[in-house]
């Protein structure tokens, strides 16, 4: 059950609680108000054994009425949280097979009805939903009642929607919403990550805005920038498609200089972008670079270097590389490469 059921437990379908709690109350009252008068003997005295007994009697029933009574409390509480993860698994699968408006009528029966608020991720499979769908009123409308209500919206809700906003071609929406994210208001606490700049990268770079793209990238903090390997290799292909080698080659050194780890998707572009202007002395720099480094190839990248080898007429070396060094690298080849 999600925390801030537990936390609300009192408020979880009030009239109903509210009136087990008085049937349990006037249960309890009854059984304390029916006291019977004690057995008296034939002289007008009372036998200390039987009132003794009757007390005790007395006293086992009550104490079992009560566990009766705390069985079925419990049973009451197990009850609402089995529905609420039932509730909350329908409202998921129903926002990802696209059923929306009913995924919405069960998440407002939810709060309305019950008092129990799905958790962060239900809505944002609510939202994920609405955007892919462009009906960003709607998913603009609950973000706005999370952070009304809760629960507070989260940096992968600001994410659904950026991406939403870009996968409709509305850059302007998305890189505004970011603007709210990176301002420095205290109260705002939701902060952009990497999937942020990624997602809003790539729309750029798909539109061929390259320069807004690079200044984009000018403002991750450094932290980030250095762990941020997706938005700068998307940039740097970006600019060899354009032949802007110059400028894929200084993303490059920066890369270099501040990055800890390259990886192989990073090495494939290089490799790729070379391939585009078949600079086949250039590719193999690079691919004999990954393997000093211990960075295996993929399939990818000897395809890209045998298809090279193949434009250019190098017909031996592609098969060399072709049935020996990727057999000795267990990477099995596609049909065709050249």
């Amino acid at each position: 059950m999600d925390t801030r059921i537990c936390r609300d437990n009192n408020r979880l379908f009030p009239f109903a609680f509210h009136h087990l709690i008085v049937t349990i109350g006037s249960k309890c009252q009854q059984k304390i108000d029916y006291w019977p008068p004690p057995v008296t003997n034939s002289k007008g005295g009372t036998h200390p054994f039987n009132m003794l007994d009757f007390i005790l009697k007395s006293s086992l029933e009550r104490l079992r009425e009560s566990m009766s009574w705390a069985d079925k409390i419990s049973h009451y509480n197990c009850t609402m949280k089995a529905n609420y993860s039932q509730h909350v698994h329908t409202i998921r699968n129903l926002s990802l097979e696209g059923r929306l408006g009913v995924a919405l009528w069960l998440h407002n029966k939810m709060i309305h009805n019950n008092g129990a608020i799905p958790d962060v991720v239900t809505h944002n499979h609510l939202i994920n939903g609405f955007c892919k769908v462009g009906a960003f009123e709607k998913a603009e409308w609950i973000i706005r009642q999370m952070s009304y209500q809760g629960p507070s919206p989260n940096c992968a809700t600001y994410n659904i929607l950026i991406k939403g906003y870009c996968a409709f071609n509305d850059i302007d929406k998305a890189l505004h919403l970011l603007s709210t994210m990176t301002d420095d208001d205290d109260n705002n606490k939701v902060k952009p990550n990497i999937v942020t700049f990624n997602i809003l990268v790539h729309a750029l770079c798909k539109k061929g805005l390259l320069d807004e793209a690079r200044v984009l990238l000018l403002k991750l903090t450094d932290e980030n920038r250095e762990k941020n390997l997706i938005a700068s290799t998307i940039l740097i292909d970006n600019y060899f498609k354009n032949g802007n080698i110059s400028l894929a080659l200084a993303l490059w050194g920066e890369i270099c200089k501040r990055s800890k780890e390259l990886d192989v998707v990073a090495y494939n572009v290089l490799v790729h972008g070379y391939y585009l202007s078949l600079d086949v002395i250039i590719m193999y720099k690079y691919v004999i670079e990954m393997l000093k480094i211990g960075l295996a190839p993929y399939r990818f990248t000897f395809n890209i270097l045998i298809s090279g080898l193949c434009k250019v007429k190098r017909i031996d070396d592609a098969c060399y590389w072709f049935y020996i060094v990727m057999s000795k690298m267990g990477v099995s080849p596609y049909l065709t490469v050249c």
